[in-house]
């Protein structure tokens, strides 16, 4: 199931960074682009997890100031690379910065070693990481 969820994520990846391309191509500015998004999100969110585990979840984050590092820390990620990767499409186009992005695996693959010592490589991986980067060196120089 994890495979579908993942290709269906791609795919949705794909039609947003298209739709946002149209949107920032409009003179709209990324933060705007990201303010609705979030407004959107919220509620969203809201709807449709507020009744599930929010008030399990919440006691485990203030309990734990471990992990409500993390989130804060993941959350601040997310907010500075959407900002990055909408002026990437407004400068240039969302396909040559969505496979320019393309490259985040291999930042994964060091982060998660460098912050908590785990390594999930195998040929596959090690494979499909070089092809990425080979990818993203082509692109850089033919762009």
């Amino acid at each position: 199931m994890w495979l579908i969820y993942a290709i269906s994520a791609a795919m949705l990846w794909g039609l947003t960074y298209s739709l946002d391309e149209k949107v920032l191509q409009n003179k709209v500015s990324p933060y705007t682009l990201l303010l609705a998004q979030a407004v959107f999100t919220i509620i969203a969110y809201v709807a449709v997890i507020w009744p599930s585990n929010v008030k399990t979840d919440f006691s485990i984050i203030l309990k734990n100031r471990n992990i409500a590092f993390l989130l804060t820390a993941a959350a601040c990620c997310t907010v500075i690379a959407n900002v990055l990767i909408y002026y990437s499409i407004k400068e240039k186009n969302a396909t040559i910065a969505g496979i320019i992005e393309l490259a985040y695996p291999l930042f994964t693959i060091f982060f998660s070693y460098v912050l908590f010592k785990q390594v999930h490589l195998n040929w596959g991986v090690i494979t499909g990481g070089i092809l990425i980067f080979l990818g993203v060196i082509l692109i850089s120089i033919t762009n």
